[in-house]
């Protein structure tokens, strides 16, 4: 009977590109018991399990690479990827210790089961910096994949670039500071960096937001950059400040009352157009007194609070402040009023606004 006809599937029809940072360090893994043997696409890579064939087939390798995306994988004299090799090489001794790149490509294998020492996958771990462990050892793989875990982490540099929260409403972009942290003889060296304009403003020390009126990305200036990613010991944080919140806000106006000499004033009505979110409010208060000097030993009274429900109340609607009945024990026909306002935000993220107001007196004969 013969075979069914197999059906490939192109899961990644683009490339491996997408998802690929530039920036990030690449790290390949290779785990085989085999030698390099592979001709496909133009390329011909072959090892022939020698230490010359595997130096050759490591170098054609890497060249390949480098001319395929040098913004990736980096150049010849600054590689952006490492290579380790998992292969049917004789153990380390201690047998739980990888192999360091200093330590020369071999043909001595590993047993039992292997098929060829992969002098071409040694080679390129060589090139590159990377580690190298026997398959052989397949129990004990937690050493390697542990090692590897740390050389990943100290050949790693630090980003130049770091994403801000997609809530912007969770922090305060003004209140943002980035932070460099280096160790110098045993002490670590806190430096905060100084936000510019934009790159063009860019001096030592310094980073700037990809858009200041409506920010997605910290970026570190270029010098900034090529200092941290030189450092081994660099750190970088970012210290997301809180998102601001506003306080109460008072301001005091005094008014006279202005009549005939056989007249008086009477304080009536207090009209205002607003914009309060729904939790804050404005309050009012007043005090009256005979003379200005004297308003400062008067009492303050409640002349009425202004909620987000009654955010515009103008002189003829029925939500305009009755002065004359909230004065009350205080006589509404005293000639100096202070009146008082305050913006208090509450448990609004906004505060209010109040854009104008008007109060309203009539002159009366004094009895």
């Amino acid at each position: 009977m013969p075979s069914p006809a197999r059906t490939w599937t192109a899961h990644a029809p683009n490339g491996w590109s997408q998802w690929l940072r530039p920036e990030a360090l690449k790290v390949f893994v290779e785990i085989t018991d085999d030698d390099v043997s592979c001709t496909t696409y133009g390329y011909d890579f072959k090892d022939n399990n020698t230490v010359a064939g595997g130096t050759a087939a490591a170098a054609a390798f890497d060249s390949a690479l480098l001319a395929l995306s040098p913004e990736q994988f980096g150049t010849a004299a600054q590689r952006n990827y490492v290579w380790h090799s998992i292969v049917a090489m004789k153990a380390n001794n201690p047998s739980t210790s990888a192999w360091l790149p200093s330590s020369p490509v071999t043909t001595a294998t590993c047993t039992p089961g292997s098929e060829g020492p992969g002098t071409g996958y040694q080679a390129l771990s060589v090139l590159t910096g990377g580690l190298r462990y026997p398959t052989c050892l397949n129990a004990n793989f937690d050493a390697i994949f542990n090692a590897i875990a740390v050389d990943v982490v100290e050949k790693s540099a630090a980003a130049c670039e770091y994403a801000l929260p997609a809530d912007q409403s969770a922090y305060d972009p003004n209140q943002t500071n980035v932070v460099y942290n280096s160790t110098s003889g045993g002490q670590d060296i806190s430096t905060e960096l100084t936000r510019v304009a934009d790159a063009s403003a860019c001096t030592a020390n310094a980073w700037y937001y990809d858009d200041p009126l409506d920010p997605t990305k910290i970026t570190l200036c270029p010098n900034t950059c090529a200092a941290v990613q030189d450092d081994a010991t660099a750190r970088v944080w970012v210290e997301f400040g809180c998102p601001g919140v506003a306080s109460k806000v008072t301001t005091t106006e005094t008014y006279f009352g202005a009549c005939a000499d056989h007249q008086g004033p009477v304080w009536l009505d207090l009209g205002y157009t607003a914009a309060i979110p729904d939790g804050a409010a404005i309050a009012f208060r007043g005090r009256v007194a005979s003379t200005e000097a004297a308003l400062a030993d008067a009492s303050w009274v409640t002349l009425g609070v202004a909620t987000s429900a009654e955010a515009t109340c103008p002189l003829a609607s029925s939500c305009a402040i009755d002065v004359f009945s909230a004065l009350g024990s205080q006589p509404a026909t005293l000639p100096w009023l202070e009146l008082e306002i305050t913006l208090d935000p509450g448990s609004a993220s906004d505060p209010a606004a109040l854009s104008e107001w008007t109060l309203t007196y009539s002159c009366r004969d004094n009895q």
